[in-house]
C-alpha cells in the first residue's frame, strides 16, 4: 500500500532469478572451498600489521611504524588515539595489559598496567558509606575509582619494549593532532556516546561533550570531535613522563585527586605516585597439540579463557570416544572438538565458558593481597574433573550447565577496546585498554579531556572473598589481551605469533 505508483514490487522470488545461475554456482563453490564463513576476507600483509576498532588508530600505528617505531611503539600511539575516537570504551584514564612477543629471543612477556584501590579505601568505610544492606558497589560511586594505570602502562611499554628510536612524545604525536584538529567521529562510537550523554551532563563532564546553541550533547556521526584539552595531557605526558601525570606537583594528579574527593572519594596524591606497572610471567596452556595460548595471569581474568580450553578439551576427548570408532574417525587430522556436530561443541563450549568463569569469580583477585591457585585451576587432572561435570549432549540442549554453576576445588599452589600490531621484525603485541563501562565513572578531572575508569565496582563487598575490596589492591580485571603461539615451532627455539585479544565478562569478547 505505500509503494509508490509505477514501480512494481520486487519479491524475494524474483529478487533471487535476477541473479545469473553462473554467479550462484561460483557463490556456492566459493563457500564450499573457503574455511571460513563471512563476508570478509581476512587482510594479508608483507611487512606489518595493525588491527583496531578505529581506522584513525590504525592510521596512527602505521605512522609510527614507517617512522622506524617497533610493534609497541606502534600500540600505544594506538591506544591515546583510540581515547579520542572511541572515549566511550577507552581512554588515559582507564588501564591497560598487554603481551609482547619478541621475535629476537622467541619468548612472550605481560605487563599489567592496572591500579590499585586507594589507601584509605576499606570495606568498612565502604559500607558506611552505602545504604544499610548493601551488596554491591554502585557502579558510578567514586568508590569504584581505582587509580587510573594507562598512562603508566604507555609509558612504561615503550621504555621497557619500545624500539628506543621514538622517544614517548613522538609516540603520542599522531593522537595529539587528532585530539587539537579534529577527528570524524564513527557512528558506533556516536551512537554509544548519545547514550551517555545524559550522564555526562549530569556529572559535569563538559569536556566530553559539544556545546552548541541547544546546549551540550554528544557529537554525532560524521562530525568532527576535538578535544584541546585531552591534547594538551597527552603532551604533558609525552614531554613530562609519569611524573607529569602522578607526581605529586602535577595539574594532572592534582585534578584528579579533587574530582575524586569532590564525590566522597578518597583517593590522594599519596595514591598516585605509589602506582607502578607491573611485569608479572604470562600463563598458558598447549591446545589441540598444535598451539600455546598465552594470557596475563590474575588480577585478570584471562585465566577464565585457559580453564574453559582445558575443559573443553577434555570434554571434546570423551565426547568423541563415547562416538567409538566412527568418532575417534572423525576427529583424525583434526580436533576431537572440532570433529563433534555444530550443536554438540557449542554445548561444550557453553559448559566449559560457565564451569571457567565460575571458579573466576571465586577464586581471582590481587595475587599480592591472596593466594591465587592458578597452577591447580590450569592442570589437565582439574580441566578432566570440570569436564566430568558437563552433561552428554541430548540433541535438544538440555542438562547445560547453568548460569549459577558452582565453582570447583582446585589444589592450591605457592566496554573495552583491543588492538594488535605486528612489526616487519616479527615482533608481536596483543594490547588492551579500558574505561570498563562506557566512560567509566564519568568523573572528569578538570580540564584534562578524559574521564576516570570505575574498575573498582569489580569488588566485592564480602568479607571472606579473595577479591573483597581492601586498601591499596587490585580488583578482578575482566579485560584480558590474548597471544597464541605454534607448539610445532617451540622445540627449534620458540613460537611463532598469532595475536588475539578480546575482554570478557560484562565485556564481551
Amino acid at each position: 500500500q505505500g509503494r509508490p505508483r509505477g514501480r512494481p514490487a520486487l519479491s524475494m522470488a524474483s529478487a533471487s532469478s535476477a541473479v545469473p545461475d553462473s554467479w550462484r554456482e561460483r557463490a556456492s563453490a566459493s563457500a564450499a572451498s573457503l574455511p571460513f564463513r563471512s563476508r570478509r576476507s581476512p587482510a594479508l600483509a608483507r611487512a606489518a600489521m595493525v588491527a583496531s576498532t578505529q581506522p584513525h588508530a590504525n592510521n596512527a600505528g602505521m605512522e609510527i611504524l614507517r617512522s622506524g617505531g617497533n610493534a609497541v611503539d606502534a600500540a600505544v600511539a594506538m591506544a591515546a588515539a583510540l581515547n579520542v575516537c572511541e572515549p566511550t570504551s577507552t581512554g588515559i584514564g582507564g588501564d591497560a595489559f598487554a603481551l609482547f612477543f619478541r621475535a629476537s629471543d622467541k619468548t612472550v612477556h605481560a605487563m599489567n598496567g592496572s591500579g590499585r584501590s586507594p589507601a584509605g579505601l576499606s570495606l568498612e568505610r565502604v559500607l558506611a558509606d552505602l545504604p544499610d544492606g548493601a551488596t554491591e558497589l554502585p557502579p558510578l560511586h567514586a568508590h569504584c575509582v581505582t587509580v587510573p594505570g594507562a598512562a603508566a602502562a604507555w609509558a612504561d611499554s615503550v621504555a621497557k619494549w619500545g624500539s628506543g628510536s621514538l622517544s614517548l612524545a613522538e609516540v603520542l604525536a599522531p593522537a595529539v593532532k587528532l585530539a587539537r584538529d579534529g577527528v570524524p567521529i564513527g557512528p558506533i562510537a556516536a551512537d554509544m556516546w548519545a547514550r551517555s550523554a545524559d550522564r555526562l551532563r549530569a556529572s559535569g563532564a563538559a569536556n566530553m561533550l559539544v556545546s552548541d546553541a541547544g546546549g551540550a550533547r554528544a557529537p554525532r556521526t560524521g562530525e568532527l570531535w576535538r578535544s584541546p584539552a585531552l591534547a594538551a595531557t597527552f603532551e604533558a605526558l609525552g614531554e613530562g613522563g609519569k611524573a607529569a601525570f602522578y607526581g605529586a606537583e602535577s595539574p594532572i594528579a592534582k585534578a584528579i585527586v579533587a574530582a575524586v574527593a569532590a564525590r566522597g572519594g578518597t583517593m590522594s596524591l599519596e595514591d598516585l605516585g605509589a602506582h607502578s606497572t607491573e611485569w608479572p610471567t604470562p600463563i598458558s596452556v598447549p591446545y589441540a597439540g598444535r598451539v600455546r595460548v598465552w594470557e596475563c595471569p590474575p588480577n585478570g581474568q584471562g585465566v577464565a579463557a585457559l580453564i574453559a580450553l582445558n575443559i573443553a578439551e577434555a570434554a571434546a576427548e570423551t565426547a568423541v570416544a563415547r562416538r567409538g570408532p566412527a568418532g575417534e574417525e572423525a576427529a583424525r587430522g583434526g580436533t576431537p572438538l572440532g570433529s563433534l556436530p555444530a550443536a554438540e561443541r557449542a554445548h561444550i563450549l557453553l559448559c566449559s565458558m560457565r564451569l571457567a568463569f565460575a571458579d573466576a569469580r571465586r577464586f581471582v583477585a590481587d595475587p599480592a593481597a591472596t593466594s591465587v591457585p592458578t597452577e591447580g585451576l590450569l592442570s589437565k587432572a582439574y580441566a578432566a574433573t570440570r569436564a566430568s561435570q558437563i552433561p552428554p549432549f541430548d540433541g535438544e540442549g538440555e542438562g547445560v550447565v547453568g548460569g549459577d554453576a558452582a565453582h570447583g576445588a582446585p589444589e592450591f599452589g605457592s566496554d573495552t577496546v583491543s588492538f594488535q600490531v605486528v612489526d616487519s621484525t616479527g615482533n608481536a603485541v596483543a594490547y588492551i585498554n579500558s574505561n570498563y563501562m562506557g566512560f567509566g565513572s564519568f568523573i572528569e578531572p578538570e580540564g584534562t579531556g578524559f574521564t576516570l575508569q570505575n574498575r573498582g565496582a569489580n569488588f566485592s563487598l564480602d568479607a571472606t572473598h579473595p577479591n573483597c575490596v581492601a586498601p591499596s589492591k587490585r580488583p578482578y580485571h575482566t579485560i584480558i589481551p590474548c597471544l597464541g603461539t605454534l607448539l610445532s615451532d617451540e622445540p627449534s627455539g620458540g613460537p611463532v605469533p598469532v595475536p588475539a585479544d578480546g575482554g570478557g565478562g560484562a565485556e564481551g569478547g
